[in-house]
């Protein structure tokens, strides 16, 4: 079982109710003004937000507030949109209430003035505030057209100016046009081009159906090329030729037999996924009989249990290199069926690169088991004449010496057994 993650609308309501629900948000939208502000995802009104309705600024809750303006969750951003439309149009209808009432005190006060009536009588008075308002509002007007004036009245530096800044806007605009229509011989290049990516594409798709013959000499030709480029290379810094051995042809594909006897002492014991020493011995030495160049290094190996789910493995799998710094032959030695019967075992093996050895190089595997046992009685027995060679006296040797002098030179096609 995986780990089972929190339903995110769940989360999504909690930040809700963290906010404050809907009248919050936008409360707190509108205190930031966020019509008149940037949205984007990295803008700072997201932080102020963050703090306004949750207390602190985090990632989380800024990328949230985001994706609810963004996307326009349960209608947030139509809501403030109407509510701001409505509040202009409210505010514009003030403006000419304001305006109509000014205008209305105006005519008012002219009549007045001019039935010399009583001023008790005039329903709208003019405060001395809207009459400072009033005159503001011609001062700014006044000056907007003085400044208008001033700007018509352009100098004859500013036209040329302009004309300048005309021409060079045309002249990138031609350029632009220039560049859009290519020439005839650009267009050929761009076709040759993409032949050259078409074919090399087909030759790519070509290369990979390759069937295991191809890849096997394709394998053999590259590690040629190696062999010689490092042949050439160590001629050029140390001015000697390496010299290979000449091995014979050994098929990439063979088989061997392991006799039965051998067979079930190494065989693994039940529940056990491994083979019993001394495996390596006793395919090594099969091995030789069909390889005698390549020394092996057994890496792993596995026996198929008989609860394993996996059908079509194979009942052993081993896979083996050459200790050779040279060689980069690797074997795999496979059983497919479990054996069964009094018959020879029979193992399947296939060589995966090519067999190179140097002639100044020698490996050999170490001594294991009983042929470790007859190696080491037979230099004990030979370390035990020391001390009987010691005890004899000089002039043994000396003699002998002399006796094998004079025999080899009156009887030089004799051999002499001491």
């Amino acid at each position: 079982m995986g780990r089972v993650k929190k339903g995110k609308r769940a989360q999504r309501k909690d930040l809700w109710a963290m906010a404050g629900g809907m009248e919050a948000l936008v409360r707190g939208l509108k205190s930031v003004h966020i019509t008149k502000r940037d949205t984007g995802h990295s803008s700072y009104i997201w932080s102020e937000l963050a703090i306004i309705l949750f207390g602190h600024d985090d990632k989380k809750h800024r990328h949230w507030l985001w994706v609810v303006w963004t996307n326009n969750r349960k209608g947030l951003r139509d809501l403030i949109n109407k509510r701001q439309k409505s509040l202009e149009q409210k505010e514009v209808q003030v403006m000419e209430e304001n305006q109509n009432e000014r205008d209305v005190g105006g005519e008012c006060s002219e009549d007045c003035l001019s039935k010399d009536l009583p001023l008790s009588m005039i329903q709208h008075k003019v405060s001395d505030e809207d009459i400072d308002k009033n005159e503001a509002e011609d001062k700014q007007q006044r000056m907007s057209s003085q400044s208008g004036l001033e700007d018509d009245q352009l100098s004859d530096e500013d036209i040329d100016k302009n004309e300048a800044e005309d021409k060079q806007q045309r002249m990138s605009s031609q350029s632009g046009l220039e560049d859009d229509q290519l020439s005839d011989e650009d267009i050929d290049k761009n076709e040759a081009e993409d032949k050259q990516q078409r074919m090399s594409s087909q030759s790519g798709l070509e290369d990979d159906q390759l069937s295991d013959e191809d890849i096997d000499k394709n394998e053999a030709e590259t590690e040629e090329q190696n062999l010689q480029r490092g042949a050439q290379d160590v001629n050029k810094n140390t001015g000697t030729k390496t010299h290979w051995r000449k091995l014979p042809v050994v098929s990439k594909r063979f088989g061997i037999t392991v006799n039965r006897k051998k067979w079930q002492k190494i065989v693994p014991l039940t529940g056990s996924n491994k083979l019993r020493q001394p495996w390596t011995d006793v395919l090594y030495k099969s091995f030789r009989e069909k390889n005698p160049c390549c020394t092996l290094a057994f890496k792993s190996h596995h026996i198929k249990t008989p609860n394993s789910r996996k059908i079509k493995s194979p009942y052993l799998n081993i896979c083996a290199v050459c200790t050779f710094p040279s060689c980069r032959a690797k074997f795999f030695f496979k059983i497919q069926n479990q054996p069964v019967g009094d018959t020879l075992v029979k193992i399947s093996v296939l060589q995966r690169g090519k067999m190179t050895h140097k002639a100044n190089e020698t490996k050999f595997r170490p001594a294991a088991n009983r042929r470790r046992g007859r190696i080491a009685r037979a230099l004990h027995k030979g370390v035990m004449l020391h001390p009987k060679i010691q005890v004899r006296p000089k002039e043994c040797f000396i003699t002998a010496s002399l006796f094998l002098e004079v025999v080899s030179k009156y009887l030089p096609s004799q051999s002499v057994k001491c």
